[in-house]
This record gives C-alpha cells, sequence and structure tokens, in this order.
C-alpha cells in the first residue's frame, strides 16, 4: 500500500513537470520572437493539445492505478502464497530476551545483523528476530533451511577478498548444525529461481528471472554508492578528531603580544575560524588550506608587526606539509626558537 501510494505521488510530480514545461514553452514563443515563427498563438494552441493529451492520458492510468488499493490481483496472489506459510510473531518478553542477547553478539561481531547496530533500538534486531525464528523453526519441522534473501551485508553473506558471495557465512552454518542438527543454505533470488527451474523442473521463464536480476544489480549498485559516501565521511570525521595540530597553532596565536601590537581583538577568531575551515582540505592534501591561512596572515602583517621576522614563513612552511607529524616538529622547532630569543 505504502508502495502504491509513492507511485500515485508520482504521477502528481509528473504531471507537474508538464505544466511547468508547457508554461516555460509558451513564455519563449511569446517573449523570443523568431522569424521564421510568423504566429506564436496558432504555435502555442497546438502545442496545449498535445500536453492536453498526455494530461488526460496520464489522469486516466492515475486513476486506474489507484484502484489496486481496493482490489489488487498481485497482491491478492501473494498472499494465497504465503497463506498458512508464516509464522506467529514473538511476544515481547521473547523479543526482551533477544535484544539482550543481541547486544553481546553484536558487540562481538557475532551474525547475523551486526551491521544494523546503529538503527534505532527495536530496528536493529531485525535481522536476528528472524535468524531465531529459523532456528525455531528448524528445530520443530526437521527440515534442512534454505534462505532466498537479495540481502547484500556482509553480516549474513560469505564473501572472499575481491567481494565475491561463496554462500552464508560460517558461524550461521554452524549454529543452525549446532542448535537443530540442520544444514543452512542461502541463495539470491534470480539463481534461486535458475535452480528451481534446472532442478525441480518448474517453469520459470527466462524473463521473470532476468527482471528480478536487473533489479537486484540496481539496488546493489545503489547500496555500494552509499556506503563508499558514508565511509568517506567518517574517515574524514575521525581523522579531524585524531588530529590535534590545529589546537596547538591556536593556541600559539593566543600569546597577548600579537594581540595588543596588532590592536585588533578579532584577529585569532579570524585566524582559528580559517583554521577550522580548512583543516580536513589540508589533511586530504588540498594546499588551498595553508594558502588561505597564508593570505589571512598577510593581512595583518605579523612579521613587521611582531618584529618576529621568520614567523610567518616559519609557520606557513610547517602548513604545506602533508605530514600531522612535520606539522608538530615544525611547530615546536618555531616555539623553541623563539623562546631562545
Amino acid at each position: 500500500l505504502t508502495v502504491i501510494s509513492e507511485q500515485g505521488n508520482s504521477y502528481d510530480k509528473l504531471l507537474k513537470v508538464i505544466a511547468n514545461n508547457r508554461n516555460k514553452i509558451a513564455e519563449t514563443l511569446c517573449s523570443e520572437r523568431h522569424p521564421h515563427i510568423k504566429n506564436p498563438d496558432k504555435q502555442i494552441l497546438q502545442i496545449d493539445k498535445i500536453f492536453s493529451n498526455i494530461k488526460s492520458q496520464l489522469e486516466k492510468e492515475k486513476i486506474k492505478y489507484l484502484k489496486l488499493n481496493d482490489k489488487d490481483a498481485i497482491r491478492d496472489k501473494i498472499t494465497l502464497l504465503f497463506r498458512g506459510k508464516v509464522g506467529d510473531p514473538y511476544n515481547e518478553e521473547k523479543l526482551a530476551a533477544i535484544f539482550k542477547d543481541g547486544k553481546k553478539r553484536y558487540s562481538l561481531r557475532t551474525p547475523p545483523g551486526f551491521n544494523d547496530e546503529e538503527k534505532p533500538e527495536r530496528d536493529r534486531y531485525g535481522d536476528l528476530i528472524l535468524w531465531f525464528q529459523m532456528l525455531d523453526y528448524g528445530k520443530n519441522e526437521k527440515k534442512p533451511i534454505i534462505l532466498v534473501t537479495d540481502e547484500k551485508k556482509d553480516d549474513w553473506w560469505w564473501e572472499n577478498p575481491k567481494g565475491k558471495r561463496i554462500g552464508p557465512r560460517p558461524e550461521l552454518i554452524e549454529e543452525m548444525r549446532s542448535k537443530t542438527g540442520l544444514l543452512f543454505y542461502m541463495y539470491r533470488a534470480d539463481p534461486f529461481m535458475e535452480h528451481v527451474r534446472e532442478y525441480l523442473n518448474k517453469d520459470v521463464k527466462q524473463e521473470a528471472i532476468d527482471e528480478v536480476k536487473v533489479v537486484r544489480e540496481r539496488d546493489e549498485k545503489i547500496l555500494i554508492d552509499k556506503s563508499a559516501s558514508s565511509r568517506r565521511v567518517r574517515e574524514l570525521f575521525n581523522l579531524t578528531k585524531q588530529v590535534d595540530y590545529t589546537k596547538k597553532i591556536r593556541e600559539a596565536l593566543k600569546g597577548p603580544s600579537i594581540d595588543d601590537i596588532l590592536g585588533k581583538p578579532d584577529f585569532v577568531r579570524m585566524v582559528t575560524e580559517a583554521l577550522k575551515t580548512y583543516s580536513i582540505d589540508a589533511l586530504t592534501g588540498k594546499t588551498s588550506y595553508s594558502e588561505q591561512l597564508n593570505e589571512a596572515l598577510k593581512t595583518y602583517s605579523i612579521d613587521a608587526l611582531t618584529g618576529k621576522t621568520g614567523y610567518l614563513e616559519q609557520l606557513t612552511d610547517g602548513l604545506k606539509t602533508h605530514s600531522i607529524t612535520h606539522k608538530k616538529n615544525a611547530l615546536k622547532r618555531f616555539e623553541k626558537k623563539n623562546n631562545r630569543k
């Protein structure tokens, strides 16, 4: 029902896009007269006819689609397929025990579900609840378990170093064997359909297999792109937490002699803001950080006003290197030299 509602909204968005583009075309025809367009009003009428036909067709399709809320042949067939095949839900007492056990399992990276530990508390244990239900089902039915899933995360799948899925994680196979004495198998949807056709002699059309495969591969690509972006953000965040060189530089800049001589009490604030803004750039190897800081320092002529002519040169040289250790060492050498003066 949620999908049907979302797709209904998609019709509305498309109709809005069509209306906006019709108006843009009409405005362009009227405002930018072309020597070969003698009668723009006539052209607009023709455009209105085309857009009106499209709009009318989409509105009819929307009405037809939303009727699926009342009678959906696909939903009825799925309901029939699952009749008598869905187990009873766990009660709150059982769920509380699973959540407690889940905290310990996730801390030990015991599959499945530990990749969901950042989700809200109840949601993070969804995979674990499913796993315990499979274990209970195996104990009762005494039949091997086959899980057909397009789950992508490695807290279910055993993968080789190149990321190729080999099968369920060994821990899952062992837990199923030790608690039920049964074998455990996992398949993605399209390979499972191929095996059903080959080994059970079922009529599974190749078009259906191809369609399922296209959807799976599309979803996997989306997940990979999102994971790569999230991983890069986490890496940068963790890197900035581990580095204290900006703190040391801010402390060096807070010396009262600089503020007093310059007579500009907001100098430190402006420079420290520059440090905060460009610290990630510096760590990722973008030299605009030192250039920007250099410009900020030149504005206030620190060398001339403090009388320390090597201050700017040594500080910027220390910043330009992309080694955090070098930054710290350069700062220490500078502080030691000036203390001797």
